[in-house]
């Protein structure tokens, strides 16, 4: 329908986790557009760069420029975000805080995640059983939002269903109310090689 190929990136540390840079390029009918992010230590100001195809720097700069500094500081990647959350979920089961608030960056638009723990569910995905555990998260738009995405954006909730073999791994994303529902179909026979930065 919309012709959307993505392809994101994420690097950082684990222990204590924490973002480094973020990349995003994506392609769809009207546009191809690429997103980075580089983040300052210690949750520093983050700088986007963002290049559109057919778009003069002046543009792009002013895209850049729609989420102020001082709501860029602090903020992890979306990547990041979903790592967080898999330790959240982790984290309440071992008798932790059932809700969080994760402040996200992706280049373009600034927004509050916030997820709360729901616990264990066994659940039909694609045909088959999964004991799994339900997180349930909401977006709330901070900043970068055009007035009609931030309609859309505001408040949306939808339930993610993470594996309960100890993995924590994404299987389902359901939108609570209307949206696209995205599963895992399949995962990867050996580790993802890390390609050198340039």
């Amino acid at each position: 329908f919309l012709r959307l190929e993505v392809k994101a990136s994420s690097r950082g540390r684990s222990d204590p986790l924490r973002p480094e840079s973020y990349k995003v390029d994506y392609t769809n009918r009207f546009r191809e557009r690429s997103v980075g992010v580089r983040f300052g230590g210690d949750g520093g100001d983050a700088a986007p760069t963002i290049k559109t195809k057919g778009a003069t720097a002046e543009e792009d700069r002013e895209k850049e420029q729609k989420v102020p500094q001082g709501d860029r500081i602090g903020v992890i990647d979306p990547i990041t975000a979903l790592v967080a959350t898999f330790r959240h979920a982790r984290a309440a089961l071992e008798g932790g805080r059932r809700n969080f608030t994760l402040p996200v960056y992706d280049g373009r638009r600034r927004f509050d995640l916030k997820g709360e723990f729901l616990g264990p569910v066994n659940r039909n995905i694609l045909g088959k059983r999964h004991d799994t555990y339900r997180v349930r998260l909401t977006n709330t738009p901070v900043a970068g939002f055009k007035e009609s995405h931030k309609k859309m954006w505001n408040n949306t909730v939808f339930d993610m269903y993470l594996s309960a073999d100890g993995r924590f791994i994404p299987l389902q994303f359901v939108p609570v109310g209307i949206g696209p529902v995205m599963n895992l179909v399949e995962e990867c026979a050996k580790p993802c090689e890390i390609p050198q930065e340039d």
